[in-house]
């Protein structure tokens, strides 16, 4: 193993978290940069959370990794290291080196994770491909993202890395904190079946569908994404926004009920019923997002039209003395 250092595994998790917090709070504030630039930081940072996470347990269950006692622990990772790593390695690597070329982005994060993995004691680990594969799942897209949402480029790809966050965080994440808090896990899930999971599975087809065609729609008509501060930059109302306003809050209350069907959690169910809440509690929190909303005489009529949670029986069109401005 090598050196510690003279650092014990409490005190670097606590200097790990702490210290890139506050240096990306700092950052965040300091008014150097744009709330697209920090939309970008924020998402990096999501990705490399939850990316980190999924590999952390997968090589911990097979016996690649370990970690030193104490700390808080998600299914035996320390929660402290990997949002200290995703804060470090995305959040402030995003921001401090944003304006730099991706090679050094890359330098960086290759050489962080070197240092916490390598020279600290809060990982044990058996061989450096690991680190090749934080390298390939977590920080380059977590990279990509950032860069991609703060230069407003390749709308379909920074879609599509924000929608499998969103999946990941959905379907897993927000799953595996309930179980762990209500004494459940993914077993009986695990333990059915495969033809029958298949049959449980199948209800997810109509709000999956929903989500990624409103998606689709976002980046294609509108050339932007779901995320609040990266909105589309045109009006969008082709396709599943023709009959329905809010496709994808009501794709993700249907999935999300139905999937504590398929989990059997019924806390998992009532989640669905959270989110409705807050859909309606927040409704407009995005709305100063754009500036082409609030001066496009569409937005309003559109809204006033086309409800949020039934569809129409008909299509919605765009009234044509109108000029096409922005969907929130």
């Amino acid at each position: 193993m090598w050196p510690d250092l003279g650092f014990n595994a409490p005190l670097q998790r606590s200097e790990l978290l702490l210290i890139p917090a506050v240096v990306w709070a700092a950052l965040a504030i300091s008014r150097r940069y744009s709330a697209r630039e920090l939309s970008g930081s924020f998402l990096a940072y999501a990705w490399h959370f939850q990316s980190a996470l999924v590999l952390s347990i997968v090589f911990l269950q097979l016996g690649l990794l370990d970690f030193p006692r104490g700390g808080h622990r998600f299914y035996g990772v320390p929660i402290e290291l990997i949002a200290g790593q995703a804060i470090l390695l995305g959040g402030v690597n995003a921001l401090l080196l944003g304006h730099l070329a991706f090679s050094v982005r890359f330098a960086a994060g290759f050489v962080s994770l070197v240092a916490i993995y390598v020279f600290s004691v809060l990982v044990y680990f058996d061989s450096f491909w690991q680190l090749a594969a934080y390298m390939a799942v977590s920080v380059v897209p977590s990279l990509k993202v950032a860069e991609w949402t703060g230069r407003d480029r390749h709308v379909i790809g920074r879609s599509l890395l924000q929608s499998l966050n969103w999946v990941c965080l959905l379907f897993w994440l927000l799953p595996s904190s309930i179980f762990q808090n209500t004494g459940r896990d993914w077993q009986a899930f695990l333990d059915r079946p495969v033809w029958l999971n298949a049959l449980y599975l199948l209800p997810l087809l109509l709000p999956a569908a929903l989500i990624f065609s409103a998606l689709a729609r976002f980046a294609i008509e509108g050339d932007g994404t779901a995320f609040p501060y990266d909105p589309p930059k045109r009006l969008v109302t082709g396709g599943v926004y023709a009959y329905l306003s809010n496709p994808m809050q009501v794709g993700i209350c249907l999935a999300m009920a139905w999937w504590g069907i398929v989990t059997e959690s019924l806390a998992v169910s009532t989640s669905a019923v959270v989110a409705i809440i807050l859909f309606i509690v927040f409704k407009d929190v995005c709305n100063g997002a754009c500036a082409i909303g609030e001066r496009d005489p569409n937005w309003a009529i559109y809204q006033r039209e086309v409800p949020r949670w039934i569809p129409r029986l008909t299509p919605w069109r765009l009234p044509e003395q109108t000029t096409p401005g922005c969907r929130l």
